[in-house]
């Protein structure tokens, strides 16, 4: 989805509520029951690295897991 979402032109958060179908995806209840363990948290930060393209020298969320 992740393609997708980058044609779209949308805010993440209007792409989860418009294609997605997501409701209150900003809330803390929704995070936690969306990601259930850590280490599916832990994964899609890491794949999201992977497959977006960050800037030289930028860090990210994934460079900070592994400090």
């Amino acid at each position: 989805k992740y393609d997708e979402y980058k044609k779209s032109g949308l805010k993440p958060s209007e792409y989860c509520k418009q294609v997605l179908h997501y409701k209150d995806i900003k809330k803390y209840t929704f995070i936690t029951e969306y990601f259930n363990n850590i280490d599916q948290l832990v994964e899609a930060i890491i794949e999201y690295k992977r497959i977006s393209k960050i800037h030289r020298g930028e860090i990210c969320l994934a460079d900070l897991l592994r400090r």
